[in-house]
């Protein structure tokens, strides 16, 4: 895939407005990731803390993510506009993007949906179970970049916190490796946490 097309597609996720243009390219990964590798990193990675980027920046360079050059295609697509950075896990497999606003995504390019959303579930369940407060806000199902996906969305507090996150997932319904992500992004103490598209926004 080239990197044009690799970008409209994680546009369409994502439902980031732009054109697509040709630039240096990310290889494509060689492996799919695996779905519970990718729900831990998001945990581990964004949810654990919070979406502040120095944390969320320091826990994956210690994992050894790498950062990519910002010249590269898929780092525009997933900060859409916004100051921050794009990092690779070691295996090649998922991204991780952090901005300065407290936004955090994993973008897994080839996993399998069904099996991402229920580990998502899991760990919701576990951080729920913990004392955090879930509230779940919808779950449907529309068509996107060629392929129906799931869309889900809930605001999180953690316990003895007082600031509320939207964690939201955009996962494919069938077991065919596509494009996968899961987003964090604080949201207003009152009031709705995503856009009408399903994903959080500032």
């Amino acid at each position: 895939m080239t990197a044009c097309r690799r970008r409209a597609a994680l546009a369409a996720v994502l439902s980031v407005a732009g054109a697509c243009s040709v630039g240096a390219q990310v290889s494509t990964p060689s492996r799919e990731a695996a779905p519970a590798e990718v729900v831990r990193w998001f945990v581990e990675g964004c949810v654990a803390h919070e979406g502040e980027p120095v944390p969320v920046m320091d826990w994956a360079l210690t994992r050894g993510f790498d950062p990519l050059d910002p010249i590269f295609p898929e780092v525009g697509a997933l900060l859409a506009g916004r100051a921050g950075a794009v990092l690779r896990s070691p295996d090649g497999a998922v991204m991780l993007a952090t901005t300065t606003d407290g936004a955090c995504t994993v973008w897994a390019e080839r996993s399998i949906g069904p099996a991402v959303f229920l580990a998502l579930q899991q760990a919701i369940g576990q951080l729920s179970s913990g004392g955090a407060r879930v509230q779940v806000q919808f779950e449907r199902h529309i068509e996107r970049a060629g392929a129906w996906r799931r869309q889900w969305q809930a605001r999180y507090r953690r316990v003895g916190g007082s600031m509320d996150l939207g964690l939201g997932s955009v996962t494919t319904l069938t077991d065919t490796p596509a494009a996968q992500v899961l987003q964090l992004s604080r949201v207003p103490p009152a009031g709705p946490a995503s856009d009408p598209d399903g994903l959080p926004r500032r």
